[in-house]
């Protein structure tokens, strides 16, 4: 797969759909390919957990987006379960995002806030903030409460929302015991 040629969500839905596991980026991805739309794709295959191989340097990092970033000698399924740290859904006038910390640690953020939902909702692509919406000036505060939350992830002159979507809930593994998990 070519790093300038990246598959959009509807994409990736399909390729899961379709008994596709894992992907790999055969260039290495450097800052000359848009950073955040490259985290966009990370973020979108995990949402369909699909593990993705590539190597390079986005030139860009931060540790909102440490959960798309994995070290480079990290295996890609990991990578897909450590991206799922990082969650949200949708609600009729809300979006709840779930961070985990680690085995029954967990905060979950719920903001119904209309010019917070609006800014998340826009930034699932990489957006420029002055392009969220024309006149209402609650946004660039909206924008800087998101980034300040780990939220968004700013570069250059876009921000791109990374929280993963969960589009499906991840199945659970049978204990030894043979019950549910």
């Amino acid at each position: 797969m070519d790093p300038d040629r990246l598959p959009g969500p509807d994409a990736l839905r399909e390729l899961a759909e379709g008994g596709v596991r894992g992907l790999t980026v055969t260039a290495a991805v450097t800052a000359a390919h848009p950073p955040l739309e490259f985290l966009r794709f990370l973020r979108d295959a995990a949402g369909q957990r699909l593990a993705v191989r590539w190597h390079g340097d986005l030139g860009v990092v931060g540790a909102a987006a440490g959960h798309l970033l994995p070290p480079p000698d990290e295996d890609p399924e990991e990578a897909v379960h450590r991206a799922l740290r990082l969650t949200w859904r949708r609600g009729p006038g809300f979006v709840r995002v779930c961070r985990e910390y680690g085995p029954n640690q967990q905060d979950d953020i719920v903001f119904g806030d209309p010019s917070l939902v609006r800014v998340f909702l826009l930034a699932q692509r990489p957006v420029r903030p002055a392009d969220l919406g024309g006149d209402d000036r609650r946004l660039p505060a909206a924008v800087d409460a998101l980034c300040s939350a780990g939220l968004l992830v700013h570069h250059r002159d876009l921000v791109l929302a990374i929280p993963v979507r969960l589009m499906r809930w991840p199945r659970r593994a049978a204990d030894p015991g043979g019950g549910a998990a």
